[in-house]
């Protein structure tokens, strides 16, 4: 952490190092997949936990303005992505983890989004599918932040990227 452990050069000579290092093939099918929600009008869902629930909120926001035109600002029939932080629904969050759980506090969110029909429809299939990757919910991305190789898992694109730097 910068000023903690690392100098400033020391923390820009690893900042390069974790870019240099981008899978980038990895990062080109997230844009694909972007690309693809965006061109067929589908909803793209982030989250994150901790320091990663404020970058997912800040991905979505980028998301959300970036990949629109400027000059579409005001044309409220210009296409857009649909895209939302699950992370930045703090009542939500709290009442879920509260009352239920914190390992409900993405998936019930996401439940909102799904038709009722189709969750009783694939009910008895949920079993088939890895924790973290039912029938109906949407492709979901991992984030860097740790517990890597279990978001990966857990998300169907997903672009890692290791960090040697000592926590």
């Amino acid at each position: 952490m910068l000023g903690l452990r690392l100098s400033l050069p020391e923390y820009l000579e690893e900042c390069c190092r974790v870019i240099r290092e981008l899978n980038l093939p990895d990062v080109q099918d997230l844009s694909g997949d972007l690309f693809d929600a965006w061109h067929d009008g589908k909803f793209v869902f982030v989250c994150g936990n901790g320091g990663a629930g404020s970058t997912a909120g800040h991905f979505a926001e980028d998301l959300l303005k970036s990949t629109l035109d400027p000059v579409d600002f005001q044309n409220d029939d210009a296409k857009r992505l649909k895209v939302m932080s699950l992370s930045e629904n703090t009542s939500a969050i709290l009442a879920w983890a509260n009352d239920e759980g914190f390992e409900r506090i993405f998936v019930e969110q996401l439940k909102n989004f799904i038709s009722r029909r189709c969750a009783d429809r694939n009910e008895r299939k949920q079993q088939e599918y890895p924790p973290g990757r039912r029938m109906g919910q949407p492709p979901r991305t991992g984030d860097m932040g740790t517990n890597r190789l279990r978001r990966r898992r857990a998300a169907n694109v997903g672009v890692t990227q290791p960090s040697h730097i000592d926590r």
